[in-house]
């Protein structure tokens, strides 16, 4: 498997591990579920699979690469359903209540509150409530997008 690592990679996953600990193979197998997944390091990260969590997993990352990204996407999936949303952590960091958001996006608060709840998903919601929001907030679109 012949894969280019952006460098993207090692920032959010040497922090937690010397290089003398890292295994080629956990590696290797992070950087295919990201290019198999086009999710961001950073989210990856975020969501707790760490390199860390891949060396611990010694039997999968010498597995098949689809049967690490079928677990890795069960965890990912696991732990995002904990995590905060981004609308939510970047309305906070600006300071914003939602009825605060809402009044200065023109997006309904009880709209706001579903996308924060993830009841509704932001990434299907019409551009123009995603642009609104995000010049609000001072953003960019993808910012906000899960």
């Amino acid at each position: 498997m012949n894969i280019v690592v952006k460098l993207s990679f090692w920032r959010y996953f040497f922090k937690e591990v010397l290089p003398c600990q890292i295994s080629s193979q956990s590696i290797m197998v992070l950087a295919y579920y990201q290019w198999h997944t086009g999710r961001r390091f950073e989210d990856i990260v975020k969501d707790g699979l760490t390199l860390s969590t891949v060396m611990s997993m010694y039997i999968l990352h010498e597995a098949d690469e689809n049967k690490f990204v079928e677990t890795a996407n069960e965890i990912l999936s696991r732990n995002k359903a904990r995590r905060k949303t981004r609308l939510y952590e970047i309305r906070k960091a600006r300071g914003f209540t939602q009825q605060q958001l809402s009044d200065a996006s023109g997006v309904t608060l009880r709209m706001i509150q579903l996308y924060e709840q993830r009841q509704n998903d932001i990434s299907k919601a019409q551009v123009n409530v995603v642009i609104s929001l995000a010049n609000a907030l001072g953003c960019r679109v993808e910012d906000l997008l899960e």
